[in-house]
């Protein structure tokens, strides 16, 4: 069984750095992991010129390359090298998947719309097996590196579009969308993608990658940056759901007594916002009191866009909610593939609320009611485990997940869904008790995460 090698926290109150290596060799699977993740999220930070250089050579398979891997390292790992503590959560979401592929298949009838929610899903499962294995200094320094490629890629576009902006390519006599360039409804402020297929997507990577540096790089100067720099560039995407959940991450992260009280009563509030304002929508439309946005307070007005969330109320949420109950059932959702991305490419391209935008939405599209039941665990859990420094990591990245939920779908936005895995592997990791209390001296600070520390977490095997 392979050990892992270093992992480094810093107490961001007290500015000590501590780094710690116990020495021990790293398995091939966890180096071979660690490169899939950082060619991973590389392809997602420069997506947009990527593919428009790899369609026009006629390479374009290569996009699927790191989803290819992230499916089979597992399976070779599984069988030859090692088993994780985070297997149990991970066979119970493949389960979950299985069960909802045969309810997808009896609705729709299509496999490639089923093969393709899993394609989706291969980022999720991958960081949910490999857990926090994934975050080594290696990875760290090349998140580092590509924040400030997803960084520079916004601010070039203040400057002016680039080629790819609002750009098709018909390949075989179809339409292939490269990125997309739109604008608010208000003041028709253009929405900037930078090197991304979007601005909401490279606002999640600016969000999440983040998130991560800010636990684990060890320089306050840089915990700055990403912290104001990348609030203000996140801000200039106009992306609200990301805006919403990087601000109260920066809240819970600087405050370091406030963040371990609030903790809880953020993650129940955003979690009964992700189920109940949709339902409430859906309530609406039953009994006819649609709300109209010229019928909503002036207040939407104050910032530019807070009519689209409105929107969702007003018609989008409903409509959702319809289209899962038309082609589904009320207890098994529409099956696996029934919203999302996989709706509009393999069964109607017209169907313009596949995206759901809201995660519990796209849950119950795609698992009926057991998307319930993982959301009653998603608050279960955290308050089962310690705010020492690798809960408190990974309970910020689940709270990172289920804010930004309320208003978008993490799960297809890829650096997100990777990370969303990765938090619930560590989540729900089987610990490790043996060893641990020797393991004990090495750990000086709880608020210091050293590689003795993840171990005494249950982070390595």
């Amino acid at each position: 069984m392979s050990a892992v090698g270093t992992a480094v926290f810093r107490n961001h109150a007290s500015g000590a750095p501590t780094e710690s290596s116990l020495g021990q060799a790293v398995g091939a699977d966890i180096i071979l992991a660690r490169i899939v993740v950082i060619v991973f999220i590389f392809f997602d930070v420069i997506y947009a010129p990527l593919k428009l250089g790899l369609y026009r050579g006629g390479l374009e398979y290569i996009l699927y390359a790191p989803k290819a891997a992230m499916a089979l390292l597992p399976i070779l790992s599984l069988i030859y090298i090692r088993k994780t503590g985070s297997m149990m959560i991970t066979f119970i979401l493949l389960l979950a998947m299985g069960v909802s592929a045969i309810i997808g298949y009896h609705f729709f009838g299509s496999i490639p719309q089923i093969a393709f929610e899993f394609y989706i899903f291969f980022p999720l499962l991958f960081g949910c097996y490999y857990g926090a294995q994934l975050w080594s200094p290696s990875v760290v320094k090349a998140l580092t590196i590509l924040w400030f490629v997803a960084s520079l890629g916004i601010i070039g576009n203040f400057f002016g579009d680039y080629p790819w902006s609002g750009l098709d390519l018909e390949i075989d006599g179809r339409a292939v969308h490269v990125a997309r360039a739109w604008a608010t409804d208000l003041g028709g402020v253009s929405r900037l993608a930078g090197f991304s297929s979007a601005s909401y997507s490279v606002a999640c990577q600016l969000m999440v990658i983040g998130t991560i540096l800010l636990f684990l790089e060890k320089r306050l100067a840089l915990k700055l940056v990403y912290s104001i720099v990348g609030f203000a560039l996140i801000i200039a995407t106009t992306t609200k759901g990301a805006i919403a959940a990087y601000f109260v991450i920066l809240l819970i992260f600087w405050s370091r007594k406030l963040g371990n009280r609030i903790y809880m009563p953020t993650l129940i509030i955003a979690s009964l916002a992700n189920v109940l304002l949709p339902l409430y929508a859906y309530h609406q439309y039953l009994f006819s009191k649609s709300i109209s946005e010229s019928g909503v307070s002036g207040f939407q007005y104050w910032f530019i866009g807070l009519n689209s969330f409105v929107a969702r109320i007003a018609w989008f949420w409903p409509n959702v909610m319809k289209f899962i109950l038309d082609h589904g059932s009320a207890y098994w959702g529409a099956g696996l593939g029934g919203m999302g991305t996989s709706v509009v490419l393999f069964y109607d391209e017209g169907v313009q609320i596949a995206s759901a935008d809201n995660m519990f939405l796209y849950l119950f599209g795609n698992f009926g009611l057991l998307a319930v039941i993982f959301y009653i665990f998603l608050v279960i859990r955290p308050m089962m485990v310690p705010w020492t420094s690798y809960y408190r990591f990974a309970k910020l990245l689940i709270l990172l997940t289920v804010l930004y939920g309320v208003i978008g779908v993490p799960i297809e936005r890829p650096t997100f869904c990777l990370v969303m895995g990765s938090a619930l592997g560590m989540l729900f990791r089987r610990r490790q008790k043996e060893g641990a209390r020797r393991l004990r001296p090495y750990v000086r600070n709880r608020y210091v995460l050293s590689a003795a520390a993840w171990r005494e977490e249950g982070a390595m095997p």
